[in-house]
């Protein structure tokens, strides 16, 4: 397969399909359509790069450019959509934060205050601070499964969390994890991702397994879900269990058939 096939053959729709994800992405500035982009990005690179790889077949001058900038953009991306999750920039009037901002900020606190505006932790940066600090009071176990609610009237008491925020849950597959399950429910959650992907190796290295590109598919939806899952409880959410489902079936058919 010659570089000039692949990039005039097949570039045509998935950069057009791209290019429409990008308005939209600047359009509503959506977090999920943000990690949904930059699922989609990781599907191209493995498309497009994966001959690549072993020195098969040598990149282009062109390719190299294309590869950096779309892994570029992917890290871009992500800074971006966990900065604007966990931080507000705030306007000031007159060297004084507007009145309507302050029920969603800390206003005594900022991390970064100008003559003109401030940086302040939104209520989900304060929500995964609380975390960390139950998660370090309760160490190994947490407080128990479903329980973060519970803490906060304590947390507030304590200046941890801002007492005029609403009570919430943590908002994070980790950070919830860490509060609720401690450490070791961390760990397994952190080690289903880490199994996930050291099967995929095994199926990508595996000649009987035919469906590659269904496979990068599957892992551009867990990369989503994974990334996804530092500002959102990902496993409230029961379709992604069909991902795993479907993951899992694959595995274990390539695997003992």
């Amino acid at each position: 397969l010659s570089a000039k096939m692949l990039f005039k053959k097949a570039l045509k729709w998935e950069f057009f399909a791209l290019f429409i994800m990008l308005i939209a992405v600047f359009l509503t500035l959506s977090k999920s359509l943000v990690l949904l982009l930059v699922g989609l990005i990781y599907l191209l690179r493995k498309r497009y790069f994966s001959l690549y790889r072993n020195g098969v077949i040598k990149l282009t001058k062109l390719q190299k450019i294309v590869r950096f900038s779309l892994k570029s953009v992917s890290i871009l991306l992500v800074i971006f959509v966990f900065f604007a999750t966990h931080f507000i920039i705030v306007q000031k009037e007159s060297g004084v934060v507007s009145t309507e901002m302050t029920p969603y900020i800390k206003v005594e606190k900022p991390l970064l205050d100008t003559e003109n505006t401030a940086l302040y932790l939104c209520i989900y940066g304060h929500l995964k601070e609380t975390a960390i600090e139950i998660g370090l009071q309760n160490n190994l176990f947490g407080i128990g499964q479903g329980r973060f609610l519970q803490a906060i009237p304590e947390m507030k008491s304590a200046g941890i969390y801002p007492a005029h925020f609403e009570d919430a849950d943590p908002h994070s597959t980790y950070f919830g994890a860490l509060a609720e399950l401690g450490w070791i429910g961390l760990f397994f959650i952190l080690s289903l991702w880490l199994q996930v992907w050291r099967n995929a190796n095994l199926l990508k290295d595996n000649s009987s397994f035919k469906q590659q590109w269904f496979l990068f598919g599957i892992l551009a939806c867990f990369l989503i879900v994974i990334l996804e899952s530092v500002s959102t409880d990902v496993l409230n959410f029961r379709h992604y269990w069909v991902l795993f489902g479907v993951y899992w079936a694959i595995y274990y058919k390539v695997t003992y058939y």
